[in-house]
C-alpha cells in the first residue's frame, strides 16, 4: 500500500492515545494517520465503554470513516493470566477476529509500558530484567506522573518517555507490549 494507512483509536484513556500516536510515529514513521474525526465522534472514557461499543466502533470506523486499521486499548486492571486472556478473547469475539482491530492490552495499564521506558532511561546500561507490571496500577501512575494531577501535564510526562523508544528493548521487558507490537508487524505484512 503506497498511502499511509488511515486508523482509528478506540480506548478508554488519552494516556493509551499518547503512547499509540508516538509509538507508530517513531517506529513507522508516515505509515499511518489518524482519521480525527472518528476519535471525535467515537469515543469511550472507560474499560465497560470499551468492551460494550468496540464492534460498533469497529463497524462505524470501516464503514464510516474508511479505517485501514482501528486500535483498541483497555487497560486490565489485573495481573491474572485468566483475566488478561477473558479480556482478550472478549474484544477478539466482539470484532469477530477481523484483521482491521489490532488490541493494545497492558498487563494492568498503560502506566506499566510507561514504567519500562522510565526504568531505561534511568538505568540505561542495565540488563537486568526487571518485572514492573506486577507492581499495582496505583504504584505505576505515581512513578510515572508523580502528584500531577492536571491532565496537559500528565500527558507530557508520558510524552517525555516515549522520547526515542527503545521497541526491541521494550518487546523484551513486556509480554502485553510485544504481543501489540507483533499484532501491527502482522497487520503490515498484508500489505
Amino acid at each position: 500500500m503506497s498511502r499511509p494507512f488511515k486508523y482509528g483509536f478506540f480506548g478508554e484513556d488519552e494516556a493509551q492515545k499518547t503512547f499509540l500516536t508516538n509509538y507508530l510515529i517513531t517506529v513507522y514513521p508516515n505509515r499511518f494517520v489518524e482519521e480525527e474525526n472518528f476519535g471525535w465522534q467515537i469515543q469511550a472514557t472507560n474499560k465497560r465503554e470499551v468492551d460494550n461499543n468496540v464492534a460498533i466502533a469497529l463497524w462505524q470506523g470501516i464503514a464510516k470513516f474508511g479505517l485501514d486499521v482501528l486500535f483498541i486499548g483497555r487497560d486490565t486492571d489485573s495481573i491474572e493470566k485468566a483475566t488478561i486472556q477473558k479480556v482478550k478473547t472478549h474484544l477478539k469475539d466482539a470484532c469477530k477476529g477481523d484483521q482491521k482491530a489490532i488490541l493494545m492490552i497492558p498487563v494492568q495499564c498503560i502506566e506499566h509500558w510507561f514504567w519500562y521506558l522510565k526504568w531505561r532511561r534511568t538505568n540505561p546500561h542495565s540488563t537486568k530484567n526487571e518485572s514492573l507490571e506486577s507492581f499495582t496500577r496505583t504504584q505505576a501512575k505515581r512513578e510515572i506522573y508523580g502528584d500531577k494531577h492536571n491532565s496537559d501535564r500528565r500527558l507530557q510526562s508520558a510524552r517525555e518517555l516515549l522520547s526515542g523508544l527503545d521497541i526491541v528493548w521494550l518487546e523484551s521487558r513486556s509480554e502485553s507490549f510485544r504481543d501489540f507490537h507483533q499484532q501491527v508487524v502482522t497487520f503490515l505484512a498484508k500489505y
